[in-house]
């Protein structure tokens, strides 16, 4: 083999040697998933028949559903009267296991669990109330002890049936010891894997090849080092070659400067003996000098050793030092290269244990593998209940769901399915358990359809009040329609008079007018002015009105004078009044009203100022009373019915639970079945100021004890609720089903009293 084949052959070794290392850890890390899985196989191939769930397919007792007793409850939603009772009983001769049902009409507390002696009676089904749109299911779930076990858990899951909807609620989650250390040391090695993976925010200080960095920036220093090295060398041999050149160039044209001189002082010298010789001899020695001068030029201009200057010219500079001379560099010149922060940056980018970093992103990227792989057993937050039972008794829980409740929904059913699951992963499901039932006890089913009909009380004569403020000119008693608002005043009196007369056809007997003043001025004075006042008013009224009407003999006038006793009303109802009390006490004690006025004019200013601004303007009245019988109506009084459709609409929304829109319709009709609705939706306060307002029915009594209860005035609603059973005894079979009216049952001991109002309405 030639030495070049044998070189490339170990190139390629060499490539390939790298390249396994490379991929090494990410084999490594694929053979150790695919070694858990075949494992995993191993182990459950490996399995014996036997199962730790194998104890329940061997027994016959399941998980139960049970209504509670009501006293378990307190005074959250609880069930009601229980509807049917199943009793299950041992016959003592035979052993034979015998089932009944008893209606409640039995004299049984519906609302208990008997044990007597080998009896026990359970109830199916309940009434649960509703509250504010929602209902409270309460119901027990027993597990028996002979199913739990430390090694698996059970998983049981209510489901609310509401029409043909399946709602599942939240799961309960009842465990052995052991299963909860299996979840524990599952989370703990799931914790320790999480723990060995690197955050990317952490890559620098755990996956960056330090040592490899500083090679890389010790190379390139090297670098700059050399590429230095070799720019000064090559300066110094130019400066070398330079310094020897002009020292021998140097030499060369001192000589030469040097002959020059001699031959020039050569001339000179020649010049003067001649000069010297023509004086001497008279003769003219003009142009000697110039002409000496011209024969050292010329001489000296013809022969090199005079003339030729040597110096380093282009030409003569060797090759290798062409470049530096050209640009007349020096040492100074030669740049410094060094490893700056962005030379690290960019060498630490390309620096790291990539094989490291693909092995981390890897086990990232299977954390949710490896959960399920090392956390089989989840622990769940989204549960009703997970608990660890002791397996040496039953297990009870009391389970709690509030549901809302739509319109038309007449009533609900609970059913729970459950499995168990052990530690080897073998399972157990458990039949389908029996179904509770609740009908849905409302309020709203207290409704009194009998307020459809309006009955309305007719009385042969009525009255009306009305009061208007006409104005005239301080101290006069000219009545001026056209003077301010006199217009507005006498069309109002006007409009309420044809509203009676002339839309509901009333007869109007008599229109009482009784004029008064204000108090400034003489209270004898005010007296006359007043009379005068309402007998302009009735003048008007006759020339306008004097032909369609019986002005004369309808309207009476009446006058009063100085309205004292509406100046009392006025300031009571003030708070701006600083000396309102003391004000009031001189009213109450004065004898002579004009020196009354002018005392609380001289000793309260300012008060006197508001009386006389705001207050005395509305003493300037006429009120009106309007006295008014029903034509053809011989007898005092009658009785009117009238059907209410849109009233019969309003209770037809409540019955539905169409709370809102109800009472869109009942609010325009204030009564008992208004505070229904308003204690349906929790206005609680609206609806007790409604109920003492009306006729105190039995109805009115058993709605006040309801909301009386809620407002936390359960003394009260004791009172309400006895005598709403006295008024109606049915209310005695009702107070159960109704969580407040229960509640007062218990909490006040209730029922002995309840049983007398039965009694003594029987006799």
């Amino acid at each position: 083999m030639k030495r070049e084949d044998c070189k490339r052959t170990e190139n390629n070794v060499e490539k390939k040697r790298n390249a396994t290392n490379a991929i090494k850890p990410l084999k490594s890390l694929v053979y150790s998933i695919l070694t858990v899985s075949s494992i995993s196989l191993t182990v459950m191939s490996c399995r014996s028949d036997k199962i730790m769930t194998e104890a329940l397919y061997m027994q016959y007792k399941n998980v139960k559903l049970e209504l509670p007793p009501g006293d378990e409850i307190g005074d959250s939603f609880s069930s009601g009267g229980m509807l049917s009772e199943v009793v299950n009983y041992t016959n003592k001769e035979n052993g034979a296991s015998n089932e009944a049902t008893y209606s409640t009409t039995n004299k049984l507390d519906a609302n208990t669990v008997y044990r007597l002696n080998e009896v026990v009676v359970t109830s199916r089904s309940s009434f649960t109330p509703e509250r504010d749109g929602r209902v409270s299911v309460n119901f027990l779930v027993r597990v028996p002890k002979e199913l739990i076990s430390p090694n698996w858990s059970i998983i049981l899951t209510p489901q609310l049936l509401h029409n043909d909807s399946v709602v599942p609620l939240k799961d309960l989650i009842i465990k052995g010891e052991d299963f909860y250390s299996k979840q524990q040391s599952g989370y703990e090695a799931y914790d320790k894997y999480l723990a060995s993976i690197v955050d990317k925010k952490d890559y620098d200080s755990v996956f960056l090849d330090k040592q490899g960095i500083a090679k890389d920036i010790y190379d390139r220093q090297s670098l700059y080092l050399g590429l230095y090295k070799s720019e000064w060398n090559d300066m110094m041999d130019y400066q070398k070659w330079k310094k020897m050149m002009e020292g021998r160039y140097m030499t060369f044209n001192v000589k030469q400067e040097a002959n020059r001189l001699a031959l020039w002082h050569k001339y000179q010298r020649e010049a003067e003996f001649l000069k010297v010789k023509n004086l001497a001899t008279d003769k003219d020695t003009t142009g000697i000098s110039a002409s000496y001068n011209k024969k050292f030029e010329k001489r000296a201009g013809l022969l090199p050793q005079y003339r030729l200057k040597r110096e380093i010219k282009e030409k003569s500079v060797p090759r290798k030092f062409k470049e530096v001379h050209a640009e007349g560099h020096t040492v100074e010149d030669i740049k410094s290269h060094s490893v700056s922060e962005r030379d690290s940056v960019d060498i630490s980018k390309h620096r790291y244990f990539y094989d490291k970093i693909i092995e981390n992103e890897m086990k990232d990227s299977l954390k949710n593998y490896k959960f399920r792989e090392l956390v089989p057993y989840e622990i769940r937050k989204d549960v009703k209940l997970d608990s660890i039972a002791d397996t040496g008794s039953d297990f009870v829980y009391l389970y709690n769901h509030e549901y809302p409740v739509s319109a038309g929904l007449k009533k609900i059913r609970i059913t729970m399915k459950g499995h168990a699951r052990a530690i080897d992963e073998s399972g157990y499901t458990f039949p389908r358990m029996d179904t509770l039932t609740y009908l849905i006890s409302s309020i709203d089913q207290l409704i009194d359809t009998t307020l459809t009909i309006k009955k309305t009380k007719l009385y042969r004569n009525m009255y009306s009040l009305l009061t208007i403020y006409p104005k005239f000119a301080t101290g006069k008693a000219v009545f001026n329609v056209r003077h301010e608002n006199n217009r507005m005043q006498i069309d109002t009196l006007m409009s309420t008079y044809n509203v009676f007369t002339k839309e509901k056809g009333l007869d109007m007997d008599s229109v009482v007018m009784t004029a008064s003043t204000a108090l400034d001025g003489s209270f004898d004075n005010n007296a006359y002015l007043s009379k005068q006042r309402v007998d302009a008013i009735k003048d008007h009224l006759r020339r306008t009105y004097g032909a369609d009407m019986d002005i004369e003999n309808v309207f009476k006038v009446r006058y009063i004078g100085e309205d004292w006793n509406g100046l009392v009303r006025l300031l009571q109802k003030r708070d701006d009044i600083e000396h309102k009390g003391e004000i009031l006490h001189m009213i109450s004690n004065a004898t002579f009203p004009d020196a009354c006025e002018e005392e609380i004019k001289k000793q309260y200013k300012e008060d006197y100022r508001i009386i006389r601004d705001s207050i005395y303007p509305k003493l300037h009245k006429v009120e009106l009373a309007f006295n008014m019988s029903r034509p053809g109506m011989v007898s005092t009084d009658s009785i009117q019915s009238e059907f209410r459709s849109e009233y019969y609409e309003g209770l037809r929304l409540l019955k539905n639970r169409q709370y809102w829109e109800a009472l869109e319709i009942l609010a325009n009709y204030p009564d008992y079945n208004t505070a229904l609705c308003f204690t349906s939706m929790g206005y609680n306060d609206r609806a007790y100021n409604l109920l003492v307002q009306l006729e105190q029915t039995a109805n009115v009594n058993y709605l006040l004890a309801i909301v009386c209860y809620r407002l936390n005035k359960k003394e009260l609603a004791v009172e309400y609720l006895l005598k709403a059973c006295e008024l109606d005894n049915s209310k005695i079979y009702r107070a159960p089903r109704d969580m407040e009216t229960k509640s007062l049952i218990n909490t006040y001991k209730l029922k002995p009293k309840l049983d007398k109002i039965e009694a003594d309405a029987a006799i």
